[in-house]
This record gives C-alpha cells, structure tokens and sequence, in this order.
C-alpha cells in the first residue's frame, strides 16, 4: 500500500462482510512489520475504516460494481485527519482496474 504522507506499508485485512457473487467487505488494519508507519502515524490509534464491494448484475450483461469507503467508525481524531486515505480519484482506477481484469 502507499498513502502520499505516509510512504509505502503492508496491510492486513479482515472480512467484515461477504455474500457471495453480491458483497465482499474488508477492514484493513496496519500489518505489525510496518514499523516505519507506526512510527509516522505516532500515537495515532488506526482502524475503523472499511471498504465494500456491492455487485449486481447490469442490464444487458456484465455487473454494476459500487464501491463504499466508509472511515466512520474511526475514533482516534489524530487518525480522521488523514482520511479519507483514498481520494475519489484513486477509488476509481481501482475499479478501472477491477473491470480490466475481468474483461
């Protein structure tokens, strides 16, 4: 992962949500071997944060993919500064990604 004001960090993710061929939605959470990051984010608390992929089938073929970024349950104030970490921008070339892959 990379964040603009943080550098490059590794992830780790728990399902929070799963349907299957509807909905699959994770909680990421810093990975421990981050040390570099911990040390940036200082007494910040992460988490909170989650993201889901909603999926349906699209009229005349292939699937309507709706992606939530949703940092409400961020509690830590020092941590809510830096969300949204994804920019609208960067949601999107995920899913421009996600639809190439599966063309």
């Amino acid at each position: 992962m990379h964040h603009p004001q943080l550098g490059d960090y590794t992830s780790m993710n728990t399902i929070t949500s799963y349907e299957q061929e509807a909905r699959i939605g994770w909680a990421p959470s810093l990975d421990p071997s981050s040390r570099d990051l911990l040390s940036k984010l200082g007494v910040a608390k992460e988490g909170g944060h989650t993201f889901t992929y909603d999926l349906r089938a699209a009229d005349g073929g292939g699937t309507v993919v709706t992606e939530t970024y949703d940092w409400s349950g961020v509690e830590d104030p020092n941590f809510a500064k830096l969300c949204p970490l994804l920019s609208e921008a960067q949601l999107s070339e995920t899913l421009e990604r996600i639809a190439k892959e599966v063309e």
